[in-house]
């Protein structure tokens, strides 16, 4: 099949795959897709037929100007023969591709034609007629003939140096009834212009026949006549052509008329008006798929604008909770693990938690906080895809979709099962916060505080000893001093006096671990403070994985609608070739 039916053919496949695959967002009945399918089988059927309408072409000359080598020429195959013509020198001699399909035309014409059937591919949808020697038809046999050439699609008159001035060449050409724009001429044997003589002076005689042979031609009707100047047998013997011979130009221009044979076959055919309804019918369907292209687009570009203040908007459903749930269970779980206040500062440290009520409620009460937070958050989520899905079909139905929108099309903005899983990661998250907090290590801490206890237990018991006992244990450094040292710090301790120091080094032992206290809670905090920004981060990484979920989904969907559409946009129709 000739390329230019492949075009239309495309056509088609784009078009049955742009129903096939778009069935569910057209608006198009189930009976019209199917009636649609019915036409493209019907025009299918017809270019598949186009093909074998070949192009008929006739060779007309007189006799000795070399047609069945021009012939030979045309199909680069040896096809004619002078044998074929003799015994009927009055037929019409066709050639026929043997694959090729004898025209219609040929079988009504009331002249006498005779068949011979060839295996030369360079022609098979030609077929070439060999019309009777002019100057040897009978005035019998002349009009029949003259009737003939009306059924050809193109005729070629061919003539030679010897011949070009026929006065019977121009009379029948004046009788011929064909359009004058179908013709062309060929001045064979051209080679015998540059036989045996100067190269600038044959061809000054060249041009001189062919400008002699334009004057006729014109005189003869022929107001713009095409001619060429050949050596058929050059070009059937050789491969390589000389300068001036325009074999190749005659053999382009008759195959370059096969191809718009076609074309006006598949016209002539009605093909083009009934692909023109379908293309009418989709018209209004190609439109709504490039509006829906255009929102989907538009919708994605939204979303990754306001990303930033939807993700703002969700986490701030979840701050409440973080202050009054979250803080304290982080720092009950960092207390707890106290064990890094020893002496005093634990004793603070109970006291602390007693009076200001830090530990968190019961379970129970702490998991109906757990599930409202999670709730908050997962409602503000489904909030901003509700307002989003209200504007995605607000925006199609200003672009002309008419209400109820298919539910795939409302499935596009309604991505069900990136909210379940939003929600599952949300309640997972919240369910086990404390697996945030990592294992709390404060062994520097306690050693600075059991330094802190150390030196005041040493000022308590220096300052129990008095100045006598430090300067004789300073001046006598021996085991007795020592424990003459260490026996009066006792012996003090029970007195009036020592027992005042004891409530001293109550009192700096407190303020001490009070210190010590406020040190860990100042650790604590930090700690927890940090932890909370985590958690927060933790959320916001939720939001944002949800969102762009929700943003690929879209991405998704535009790319299959726009991969819909441009199954058809392509085709050969200005108004169905417009890119959205």
């Amino acid at each position: 099949m000739s390329h230019n039916t492949i075009p239309l053919q495309d056509d088609l496949g784009g078009i049955r795959r742009f129903l096939q695959e778009g069935r569910e967002l057209l608006t198009l009945s189930s009976d019209a897709i199917e009636g649609m399918h019915a036409h493209i089988d019907d025009i299918e059927s017809k270019i598949e037929n186009i093909h074998q309408n070949a192009l008929t072409v006739g060779i007309i000359g007189g006799t000795g100007v070399g047609k069945s080598t021009l012939m030979n020429a045309l199909a680069q195959k040896e096809i004619s023969s002078t044998s074929h013509r003799r015994p009927h020198t009055d037929a019409v001699i066709v050639y026929r591709h043997s694959d090729g399909v004898m025209p219609a035309a040929l079988h009504e014409s009331a002249v006498h034609w005779i068949e011979h059937t060839h295996s030369a591919d360079a022609i098979r949808q030609i077929v070439l007629c060999d019309l009777p020697d002019y100057d040897s038809i009978l005035k019998a046999h002349r009009e029949s003939v003259l009737l003939f050439l009306d059924t050809l699609d193109i005729l070629v008159w061919v003539l030679s140096p010897e011949k070009y001035a026929d006065g019977q060449f121009f009379e029948l050409l004046k009788q011929v009834p064909k359009a004058r724009e179908n013709f062309y001429f060929v001045l064979n044997k051209s080679d015998l212009f540059f036989s045996n003589r100067p190269a600038d002076e044959a061809h000054r005689e060249l041009a001189s026949v062919m400008e002699t042979l334009q004057h006729y031609l014109r005189d003869a009707g022929v107001g713009a006549p095409v001619l060429y100047h050949i050596s058929a047998t050059e070009a059937f013997t050789q491969t390589q052509l000389s300068f001036w011979n325009q074999m190749a130009h005659l053999r382009q221009e008759i195959f370059h008329q096969r191809n718009y044979k076609e074309l006006k076959e598949i016209k002539t055919s009605n093909v083009d008006r009934q692909l023109s309804e379908i293309r009418a019918i989709l018209e209004k369907e190609v439109q709504r798929f490039t509006a829906l292209e255009s929102v989907l687009r538009d919708t994605v570009d939204e979303i990754e604008g306001e990303k930033a203040l939807w993700i703002e908007s969700i986490t701030q459903a979840a701050d409440e909770w973080l202050d009054t749930t979250v803080r304290p269970l982080f720092t009950e779980k960092i207390s707890n693990a106290s064990s890094a206040l020893v002496g005093p500062g634990r004793l603070v440290a109970h006291i602390a938690a007693y009076r200001w009520n830090l530990v968190p409620g019961s379970s129970e009460k702490r998991q109906q906080q757990v599930e409202k937070a999670s709730r908050a958050i997962v409602d503000r989520l489904i909030a901003q895809y509700t307002h989003r899905k209200e504007t995605f079909i607000s925006a199609l139905y200003k672009k002309g979709f008419t209400y109820p929108l298919p539910d795939q099309i409302l499935n596009m903005i309604n991505p069900d099962q990136i909210v379940r899983d939003f929600i599952h990661q949300v309640e997972h998250l919240f369910q086990s916060p404390l697996d945030l907090v990592p294992p709390q290590t404060f062994r520097l801490f306690k050693i600075t505080q059991y330094g802190l206890y150390s030196i005041v237990g040493l000022l308590f018991i220096f300052a129990m000893a008095g100045k006598e006992s430090w300067n004789y244990i300073f001046h006598n450094p021996s085991i007795s001093g020592t424990m003459n040292f260490l026996v009066t710090a006792l012996f003090t301790i029970f007195s009036p006096k020592g027992l005042a120091a004891l409530g001293s080094l109550m009192i700096v032992s407190l303020l001490v671990g009070y210190r010590c206290y406020a040190g860990f809670r100042n650790k604590r905090d930090k700690k927890v403070v940090a932890m909370l920004a985590l958690f927060k981060r933790d959320i916001e990484a939720l939001c944002d994985d949800a969102l762009c979920a929700l943003i690929e989904h879209l991405k998704k969907n535009h790319a299959e609608v726009r991969s819909i559409r441009t199954l058809i946009s392509g085709l050969h129709s200005p108004s169905l070739s417009e890119k959205g």
